[in-house]
């Protein structure tokens, strides 16, 4: 077992010459191995090593003892020893779940390795939990969504987690631990069924395991092959939002329309999945393949316009060329109120700006040349309303501002944002970006608007 633990340790690169490793032990045999054989090769890899252990409080007693054991052997190989008790019920707003605890604990780890320089963190992670992940996600579809399997290393919150007993099962951990003294304390939550994790790992993985002996590996082959593919296909999938996306932002983005007329099924499938992951973190809100290709499909379908409301406040919105990505919080914006410009200068409107400037305006999103015979203060600014009209220079006919929206091809969630500036009788003067009641003549002002 040692020997498969250092190839993987070369292999993935985990351990540099030099380096600070924390172990995060729990007590169990998983964790207790891994920091006994990391203990072995501290003068072979040239590293230093400390233990790490948190107490969450789950199994009063038995958790107790767990600390005080872990502590105890800590003590005799002459480590560093970092302890924190994180009971969850010191946090009521939060469930006594496994992800919160698990959220906590790695804070911990992170906090404890920056405040004492330490660069690498070791988890007791093996083979059979490689295998019931992979199980899981397949099964619940997230398999399709993100990455697959658990990384041998990866890098959280800029420290580096690496899993170097991926490559033995746990049949391996107990008879090595028996073999060679090593203590453990057994989590006897492990032997209940209560957790999906305990049921997979108690009925499924026997039966698995029985008519496939080189499952583990088999798996381990294709969570290799599906990390290649997945590189790839994710640096194309980068590619394409680099060239496609627009306004990428934290809990905003936009995709044109474009891509999704020329791009392949599978890049489509891996551009949103990047999208929603790394914009939205959506593999923490429930995010299925089966939703990716929803978005898709709203991005395909004949019309126009569409929205598609995903997990995790997410609001899906096709609009006029591009589909759109944000939080549903941001997408809830109530319509300014009218305000009043009784002379040159910049008014607030809503979250932009609207005003009357004697000088050609440089840094403004929209501006026309107002005749002197049209400007007279107060000049009004409001959002549109139902019949509004505007006498368009050339046309007969006054022309409903709810078709010309629609002709100009404003999407719907932007008209009820789009101002309206109007003379004191009302007459609409202009609607920025859109069109002006007069034409041009002797340069007196300027209307102006900026978004934001």
């Amino acid at each position: 077992m040692k020997r498969i633990v250092e190839e993987w340790i070369t292999r993935w690169e985990m351990i540099p010459s030099g380096a600070k490793v924390l172990a995060a032990v729990s007590g169990g045999p998983d964790s207790m191995a891994a920091a006994s054989i990391l203990k072995s090769l501290q003068s072979k890899y040239e590293f230093t090593l400390g233990i790490a252990h948190v107490n969450h409080g789950f199994r009063p007693e038995t958790s107790k003892a767990e600390a005080q054991m872990v502590r105890a052997w800590t003590e005799h190989q002459q480590l560093p020893f970092f302890s924190a008790a994180m009971f969850m019920k010191e946090a009521p707003e939060e469930k006594a779940t496994q992800a919160s605890a698990r959220k906590k604990r790695y804070d911990f780890f992170f906090r404890t390795m920056e405040r004492f320089g330490y660069n690498v963190l070791i988890t007791g992670h093996h083979a059979d939990d490689q295998l019931e992940t992979m199980i899981m996600q397949a099964a619940s579809g997230r398999s399709l969504l993100g990455e697959e399997g658990i990384a041998p290393k990866r890098t959280m919150n800029g420290f580096e987690v690496a899993r170097p007993l991926l490559g033995v099962q746990k049949t391996d951990v107990l008879l090595y631990c028996r073999k060679y003294g090593i203590p453990y304390v057994e989590d006897e939550s492990n032997s209940a069924d209560d957790y999906r994790r305990n049921r997979v790992r108690h009925h499924v993985i026997p039966a698995l395991t029985e008519e496939f002996p080189l499952v583990h590996q088999h798996m381990q082959e294709k969570y290799e092959w599906h990390k290649e593919q997945q590189d790839y296909m994710r640096s194309q999938a980068r590619a394409s939002l680099d060239f496609y996306g627009e306004q990428l932002e934290l809990n905003h983005a936009a995709v044109r329309m474009d891509f999704f007329h020329e791009a392949p099924l599978a890049l489509q499938r891996e551009t949103v999945s990047l999208l929603l992951n790394y914009y939205f973190s959506a593999e923490e809100t429930g995010i299925s393949a089966s939703l990716v290709d929803s978005c898709i499909g709203l991005a395909s379908a004949a019309g126009p316009s569409g929205e598609l409301h995903l997990p995790g406040g997410i609001l899906v919105r096709k609009s006029y060329g591009r589909l759109e990505f944000l939080r549903r919080e941001e997408a809830v914006a109530s319509s300014p109120e009218m305000i009043r410009i009784s002379g040159y200068g910049n008014y607030k409107y809503g979250t932009g700006i609207a005003g009357v400037s004697r000088d050609r305006p440089e840094d403004t999103d929209f501006w026309v040349a107002v005749p002197e015979r049209i400007l007279s203060f107060p000049i009004y600014v409001r959002p549109p309303r139902a019949g509004d009209r505007i006498h368009i220079p050339g046309m007969k006919e006054a022309k409903k501002i709810h078709r010309l929206f629609i002709d100009e091809k404003v999407p719907k969630h932007e008209r009820a944002h789009r101002p309206v500036f109007t003379d004191e009788k009302g007459t609409i003067l202009w609607i920025p970006g859109l069109r002006a009641s007069f034409r041009y003549e002797k340069e007196a002002a300027y209307f102006v608007w900026k978004k934001d």
